[in-house]
Protein backbone atom coordinates (compact mmCIF):
# COMPACT_ATOMS: atom_id res chain seq x y z
CA UNK A 1 0.00 0.00 0.00
CA UNK A 2 2.82 2.39 0.87
CA UNK A 3 4.21 2.37 -2.65
CA UNK A 4 0.83 3.28 -4.12
CA UNK A 5 0.11 6.31 -1.92
CA UNK A 6 3.51 7.94 -1.42
CA UNK A 7 5.15 10.40 -1.47
CA UNK A 8 3.31 12.30 1.25
CA UNK A 9 3.75 15.76 -0.24
CA UNK A 10 1.60 18.74 -1.06
CA UNK A 11 2.39 18.17 -4.74
CA UNK A 12 0.90 14.68 -4.43
CA UNK A 13 -2.35 16.08 -3.06
CA UNK A 14 -1.79 15.71 0.68
CA UNK A 15 -2.55 18.29 3.38
CA UNK A 16 -1.02 18.85 6.78
CA UNK A 17 -2.53 16.87 9.66
CA UNK A 18 -1.50 15.36 12.97
CA UNK A 19 0.94 12.45 13.11
CA UNK A 20 3.18 10.76 15.64
CA UNK A 21 6.90 11.44 15.64
CA UNK A 22 9.36 10.54 18.41
CA UNK A 23 6.65 10.31 21.03
CA UNK A 24 5.01 13.62 20.17
CA UNK A 25 2.30 14.93 17.87
CA UNK A 26 3.43 16.93 14.85
CA UNK A 27 1.82 18.29 11.69
CA UNK A 28 2.96 16.43 8.57
CA UNK A 29 1.73 15.94 5.03
CA UNK A 30 -0.28 12.73 4.90
CA UNK A 31 -1.26 12.85 8.56
CA UNK A 32 -4.38 10.72 9.00
CA UNK A 33 -3.62 8.27 6.18
CA UNK A 34 -3.56 5.44 8.73
CA UNK A 35 -7.31 5.78 9.13
CA UNK A 36 -7.59 4.67 5.51
CA UNK A 37 -5.32 1.65 5.98
CA UNK A 38 -7.05 0.82 9.28
CA UNK A 39 -10.46 0.85 7.60
CA UNK A 40 -9.16 -1.45 4.87
CA UNK A 41 -7.69 -3.71 7.56
CA UNK A 42 -11.15 -4.06 9.09
CA UNK A 43 -12.63 -5.15 5.76
CA UNK A 44 -9.73 -7.54 5.15
CA UNK A 45 -10.28 -9.22 8.53
CA UNK A 46 -13.97 -9.75 7.85
CA UNK A 47 -13.24 -11.14 4.39
CA UNK A 48 -10.48 -13.32 5.90
CA UNK A 49 -7.91 -12.32 3.33
CA UNK A 50 -4.26 -13.05 4.05
CA UNK A 51 -2.36 -10.22 5.77
CA UNK A 52 1.27 -10.10 4.62
CA UNK A 53 2.44 -6.97 6.48
CA UNK A 54 0.73 -5.01 9.24
CA UNK A 55 2.12 -2.72 11.96
CA UNK A 56 0.52 -1.12 14.97
CA UNK A 57 0.94 2.58 15.68
CA UNK A 58 3.83 3.75 17.83
CA UNK A 59 1.26 5.10 20.32
CA UNK A 60 -2.38 4.26 20.94
CA UNK A 61 -5.16 5.66 18.74
CA UNK A 62 -8.79 6.01 19.75
CA UNK A 63 -10.81 5.44 16.57
CA UNK A 64 -10.47 1.63 16.82
CA UNK A 65 -9.74 -0.78 19.65
CA UNK A 66 -6.12 -1.80 20.28
CA UNK A 67 -4.71 -4.30 17.76
CA UNK A 68 -7.39 -3.35 15.22
CA UNK A 69 -5.26 -0.60 13.62
CA UNK A 70 -2.89 -0.74 10.67
CA UNK A 71 -0.23 1.97 10.60
CA UNK A 72 1.37 3.53 7.54
CA UNK A 73 4.65 5.42 7.87
CA UNK A 74 6.86 6.46 4.99
CA UNK A 75 9.80 7.40 7.21
CA UNK A 76 9.27 4.51 9.62
CA UNK A 77 8.86 1.92 6.90
CA UNK A 78 5.46 0.75 8.17
CA UNK A 79 3.33 -0.72 5.42
CA UNK A 80 0.07 -2.63 5.05
CA UNK A 81 0.10 -5.47 2.53
CA UNK A 82 -2.45 -8.19 1.83
CA UNK A 83 -2.69 -11.23 -0.42
CA UNK A 84 -5.68 -12.80 -2.11
CA UNK A 85 -5.77 -16.28 -0.61
CA UNK A 86 -9.09 -17.11 -2.24
CA UNK A 87 -9.75 -19.45 -5.14
CA UNK A 88 -11.23 -16.62 -7.22
CA UNK A 89 -10.35 -13.00 -7.99
CA UNK A 90 -11.53 -10.27 -5.63
CA UNK A 91 -12.46 -6.65 -6.19
CA UNK A 92 -11.74 -3.98 -3.57
CA UNK A 93 -13.83 -0.81 -3.66
CA UNK A 94 -12.82 2.20 -1.60
CA UNK A 95 -14.57 5.55 -1.39
CA UNK A 96 -15.18 8.55 0.85
CA UNK A 97 -18.44 10.10 1.96
CA UNK A 98 -17.76 13.40 3.67
CA UNK A 99 -15.31 12.68 6.48
CA UNK A 100 -15.84 8.90 6.42
CA UNK A 101 -13.87 6.29 4.48
CA UNK A 102 -15.34 2.96 3.35
CA UNK A 103 -14.10 -0.27 1.81
CA UNK A 104 -16.09 -3.08 0.21
CA UNK A 105 -14.47 -6.37 -0.81
CA UNK A 106 -16.31 -8.37 -3.48
CA UNK A 107 -15.70 -11.96 -4.50
CA UNK A 108 -17.27 -15.39 -4.92
CA UNK A 109 -18.79 -16.88 -1.78
CA UNK A 110 -16.71 -19.90 -0.76
CA UNK A 111 -17.96 -20.63 2.76
CA UNK A 112 -21.03 -22.29 4.13
CA UNK A 113 -23.65 -19.75 5.29
CA UNK A 114 -23.21 -21.10 8.82
CA UNK A 115 -19.58 -19.86 8.91
CA UNK A 116 -18.78 -16.56 10.63
CA UNK A 117 -15.88 -14.84 12.36
CA UNK A 118 -15.41 -12.33 15.13
CA UNK A 119 -12.37 -10.51 16.55
CA UNK A 120 -11.71 -9.73 20.19
CA UNK A 121 -9.11 -7.39 21.68
CA UNK A 122 -7.20 -8.52 24.75
CA UNK A 123 -5.17 -5.96 26.73
CA UNK A 124 -2.08 -7.75 28.04
CA UNK A 125 -0.28 -4.81 29.64
CA UNK A 126 -0.82 -1.19 30.70
CA UNK A 127 1.98 1.36 31.11
CA UNK A 128 0.57 4.64 32.42
CA UNK A 129 2.51 7.68 31.27
CA UNK A 130 4.55 9.73 33.71
CA UNK A 131 3.64 13.34 34.48
CA UNK A 132 6.09 16.22 34.59
CA UNK A 133 4.84 19.01 36.86
CA UNK A 134 6.00 22.53 36.00
CA UNK A 135 5.57 25.60 38.24
CA UNK A 136 4.18 28.59 36.35
CA UNK A 137 4.69 32.00 38.02
CA UNK A 138 2.28 33.66 35.58
CA UNK A 139 -0.75 31.53 36.48
CA UNK A 140 -2.94 31.94 39.59
CA UNK A 141 -2.04 29.77 42.57
CA UNK A 142 -3.04 26.12 42.17
CA UNK A 143 -4.46 26.41 38.65
CA UNK A 144 -3.41 23.35 36.62
CA UNK A 145 -3.14 23.22 32.82
CA UNK A 146 -2.22 20.24 30.64
CA UNK A 147 0.27 21.43 28.02
CA UNK A 148 1.19 17.97 26.69
CA UNK A 149 -1.52 15.31 27.01
CA UNK A 150 0.68 12.22 26.69
CA UNK A 151 -0.41 8.67 25.97
CA UNK A 152 -0.79 5.55 28.07
CA UNK A 153 1.21 2.62 26.73
CA UNK A 154 -0.37 -0.76 26.05
CA UNK A 155 0.43 -4.23 24.84
CA UNK A 156 -2.44 -6.05 23.22
CA UNK A 157 -3.36 -8.99 21.06
CA UNK A 158 -6.25 -9.63 18.73
CA UNK A 159 -8.06 -12.96 18.79
CA UNK A 160 -9.79 -14.44 15.76
CA UNK A 161 -12.84 -16.48 16.72
CA UNK A 162 -14.46 -18.79 14.17
CA UNK A 163 -18.06 -19.95 14.48
CA UNK A 164 -19.91 -22.72 12.66
CA UNK A 165 -23.67 -22.89 13.11
CA UNK A 166 -23.33 -20.35 15.91
CA UNK A 167 -20.87 -22.52 17.86
CA UNK A 168 -17.26 -21.45 18.50
CA UNK A 169 -14.91 -23.90 16.80
CA UNK A 170 -11.57 -22.08 17.11
CA UNK A 171 -9.91 -19.14 18.83
CA UNK A 172 -6.43 -18.12 17.70
CA UNK A 173 -4.13 -15.13 18.08
CA UNK A 174 -4.47 -12.95 15.00
CA UNK A 175 -1.86 -10.30 15.85
CA UNK A 176 0.16 -8.76 18.69
CA UNK A 177 0.64 -5.03 19.19
CA UNK A 178 2.72 -2.70 21.33
CA UNK A 179 1.90 0.97 21.89
CA UNK A 180 4.50 3.13 23.64
CA UNK A 181 3.68 5.57 26.43
CA UNK A 182 4.49 9.26 26.11
CA UNK A 183 4.73 11.56 29.10
CA UNK A 184 2.31 14.37 29.81
CA UNK A 185 3.21 17.83 31.09
CA UNK A 186 1.06 19.78 33.55
CA UNK A 187 1.75 23.33 34.69
CA UNK A 188 0.73 24.44 38.19
CA UNK A 189 0.21 28.10 38.93
CA UNK A 190 2.20 29.58 41.80
CA UNK A 191 1.26 33.26 41.37
CA UNK A 192 -0.01 34.80 44.61
CA UNK A 193 0.11 38.13 46.47
CA UNK A 194 1.38 36.10 49.42
CA UNK A 195 4.99 35.14 48.73
CA UNK A 196 4.79 32.43 51.37
CA UNK A 197 1.98 30.69 49.51
CA UNK A 198 3.86 30.94 46.22
CA UNK A 199 6.92 29.40 47.82
CA UNK A 200 4.92 26.60 49.44
CA UNK A 201 3.31 25.72 46.11
CA UNK A 202 6.70 25.86 44.36
CA UNK A 203 8.10 23.43 46.89
CA UNK A 204 5.18 21.06 46.37
CA UNK A 205 5.63 21.10 42.60
CA UNK A 206 9.35 20.42 43.05
CA UNK A 207 8.54 17.06 44.66
CA UNK A 208 6.97 15.85 41.37
CA UNK A 209 4.54 13.85 43.53
CA UNK A 210 0.87 14.02 42.57
CA UNK A 211 -0.40 13.47 46.11
CA UNK A 212 1.83 16.20 47.52
CA UNK A 213 0.77 18.66 44.83
CA UNK A 214 -2.92 17.81 45.28
CA UNK A 215 -2.63 18.36 49.03
CA UNK A 216 -0.87 21.69 48.52
CA UNK A 217 -3.57 22.94 46.15
CA UNK A 218 -6.30 21.84 48.56
CA UNK A 219 -4.50 23.60 51.42
CA UNK A 220 -3.24 26.81 49.82
CA UNK A 221 -5.75 27.33 46.96
CA UNK A 222 -8.94 25.53 48.04
CA UNK A 223 -11.21 27.56 45.80
CA UNK A 224 -9.38 26.98 42.51
CA UNK A 225 -11.28 25.10 39.79
CA UNK A 226 -9.32 22.36 38.01
CA UNK A 227 -10.35 19.79 35.43
CA UNK A 228 -6.88 18.33 34.88
CA UNK A 229 -6.62 15.02 36.79
CA UNK A 230 -3.78 14.49 39.24
CA UNK A 231 -3.57 10.81 38.27
CA UNK A 232 -4.29 9.32 34.83
CA UNK A 233 -6.91 6.59 34.65
CA UNK A 234 -6.16 4.35 31.62
CA UNK A 235 -8.94 3.91 29.09
CA UNK A 236 -8.27 0.17 28.94
CA UNK A 237 -7.46 -2.32 31.69
CA UNK A 238 -5.68 -5.66 31.46
CA UNK A 239 -8.13 -8.30 30.26
CA UNK A 240 -8.04 -12.07 30.15
CA UNK A 241 -8.92 -14.15 27.12
CA UNK A 242 -8.91 -17.89 26.64
CA UNK A 243 -5.42 -19.32 26.00
CA UNK A 244 -4.46 -19.73 22.37
CA UNK A 245 -4.22 -23.17 20.86
CA UNK A 246 -1.92 -21.70 18.24
CA UNK A 247 -0.02 -18.42 18.39
CA UNK A 248 0.49 -17.97 14.65
CA UNK A 249 -2.14 -15.83 12.86
CA UNK A 250 -4.95 -17.95 11.53
CA UNK A 251 -6.09 -17.68 7.95
CA UNK A 252 -9.35 -18.74 6.37
CA UNK A 253 -12.16 -17.59 4.12
CA UNK A 254 -15.33 -15.65 4.69
CA UNK A 255 -17.98 -13.65 2.85
CA UNK A 256 -16.86 -10.17 1.79
CA UNK A 257 -17.78 -7.40 4.19
CA UNK A 258 -17.83 -3.65 4.50
CA UNK A 259 -15.56 -2.12 7.10
CA UNK A 260 -16.87 0.38 9.59
CA UNK A 261 -16.02 3.95 8.59
CA UNK A 262 -13.09 5.65 10.26
CA UNK A 263 -13.84 9.04 11.79
CA UNK A 264 -12.14 12.21 10.70
CA UNK A 265 -8.65 12.97 11.90
CA UNK A 266 -8.44 14.44 15.39
CA UNK A 267 -5.84 16.70 16.90
CA UNK A 268 -5.31 14.77 20.12
CA UNK A 269 -4.98 11.25 18.76
CA UNK A 270 -3.52 11.43 15.24
CA UNK A 271 -3.31 8.37 13.09
CA UNK A 272 0.06 8.31 11.40
CA UNK A 273 3.21 7.43 13.28
CA UNK A 274 6.62 8.51 12.10
CA UNK A 275 8.96 6.31 14.10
Amino acid sequence: MLGAITPFTAENGYMLAGSYENGTTVETYGGGICQVSTTLYGAVREAELSVVTRSSHSMIVTYVKPSMDAAISESGGKDFQIKNNKSYPIYIEGYCDGSNAYFNIYGKEEDDPSHSVDYETEITGVNVQNTTWVADPNVPLGKMTTTVSGHTGYTARLWKIVYENGEEVSRDVYNNSKYNPSNRTVTVGIASLDANLSYAMLQAVATQDAATIANAIATYAPGVANTTPFVITPKYQVTNAAPATEVAPAEGTAPPAEAAPAPAEGTETPAVPAN
